[in-house]
């Protein structure tokens, strides 16, 4: 929220298959600014922990509606597909995790 083309936005866990979630954010920019998306990254990486890095990315959405407490209005999981700046280099040099139920007893 402290640059100053964001109106709006809010931080997501973003799961990505083989390696868990990761942080993505969904962002309303003010009238008549334009960033790219990876200088945005740049500027939020450059603030937070690593941890709390954009690893999956950002959407540019034009408004996310809240209600008056705060709470989203919206599913944010339908911008998705408009994701841009995922950080693939370090997705792919994780290990995959593959789950098994093999040998498993539910109850």
């Amino acid at each position: 929220m402290s640059h100053p083309a964001v109106e709006d936005c809010t931080v997501a866990g973003f799961t990505i298959e083989g390696v868990g979630q990761v942080p993505r954010a969904y962002i309303s920019l003010k009238s008549g600014y334009v960033i790219s998306p990876e200088d945005l990254i740049q500027y939020v990486n450059a603030r937070v922990i690593v941890t709390d890095r954009l690893l999956g990315g950002l959407v540019f959405v034009d408004n996310l509606h809240r209600d008056p407490s705060g709470r989203l209005f919206i599913n944010l999981e339908k911008f998705d597909v408009n994701a841009q700046g995922i950080d693939q280099g370090f997705l792919q040099g994780q290990p995959k995790v593959q789950v098994s139920l093999q040998g498993m007893i539910c109850r």
